[in-house]
């Protein structure tokens, strides 16, 4: 009697972890879906619904945290962008979840992310005679050679990143040769090469608006950082930053 009785007790319990995560599967294909019309995405972005057990969070109708990450956003100057949002202590009643609504979904903080490949903010600049990589503490490193009198001379700075108006705007103040005095015709080289790289690209897409934001590079991508207080999702397509 014992035996069966632990038996049964191993395959409700069984039954109970198939059905949890099957609900969470269905819950987050229905949102996914629904979060595409409500913040006009082009395609359904990935949702992924935390918390354990997904159905005792359901049944509440509220969850520790929801992601959703949007892949190849921009299709303009920024190809392989990627946009990432997660929403923290999140609200969305039982009977919405069922319907795929989440015209009430509600958080009580968001962190919004943009990332950007190196590789395509480097083709977007006006000049193609310089390589971008990432530099210490977030840094964004600028790498190209000025010809003087034909000889070439590696020159290298550091970019000023930043965001604004669904835009990112990148500045070289100025470029120098490690260990090189240069001459003032290099000097002016250097010079002309850094204030032709200054440029605004404007970031298409986006499931949020980018009113300001954090840019770090990190790794090969250039990652814009928005965090906001309580917001629902049809707020956050409108404010960020």
């Amino acid at each position: 009697m014992v035996r069966k009785l632990l038996i049964t007790l191993v395959v409700l319990a069984v039954l109970l972890v198939v059905a949890d995560f099957g609900g969470r599967a269905y819950a987050e294909h229905r949102a996914a879906a629904a979060v595409q019309t409500e913040l006009g995405l082009t395609q359904p972005p990935d949702v992924s619904i935390e918390g354990f057990p997904f159905l005792w969070h359901a049944v509440q109708g509220s969850y520790p945290t929801v992601i959703i990450t949007a892949a190849d956003v921009d299709q303009g100057l920024l190809p392989g962008t990627r946009a990432q949002v997660d929403l923290t202590t999140v609200t969305l009643p039982l009977r919405d979840a069922v319907a795929g609504d989440t015209s009430n979904l509600a958080a009580q903080a968001t962190t919004s992310q943009v990332i950007i490949p190196l590789s395509s903010l480097q083709a977007a600049l006006p000049r193609q005679d310089v390589t971008l990589s990432a530099g210490p503490n977030g840094t964004l490193q600028v790498n190209g050679t000025v010809s003087v009198a034909g000889v070439s001379i590696p020159v290298t700075g550091t970019a000023t990143l930043s965001a604004a108006d669904n835009a990112l705007t990148l500045t070289v103040a100025s470029l120098s040769a490690a260990g090189i005095d240069l001459t003032s015709v290099a000097r002016n080289a250097a010079a002309a090469l850094a204030s032709g790289l200054t440029t605004t690209i404007p970031l298409r897409g986006l499931p949020f608006t980018v009113t300001s934001g954090d840019v770090q590079v990190s790794g090969t991508d250039v990652v814009i950082t928005v965090t906001t207080g309580p917001v629902t999702l049809q707020e956050l397509r409108r404010t960020s930053g």
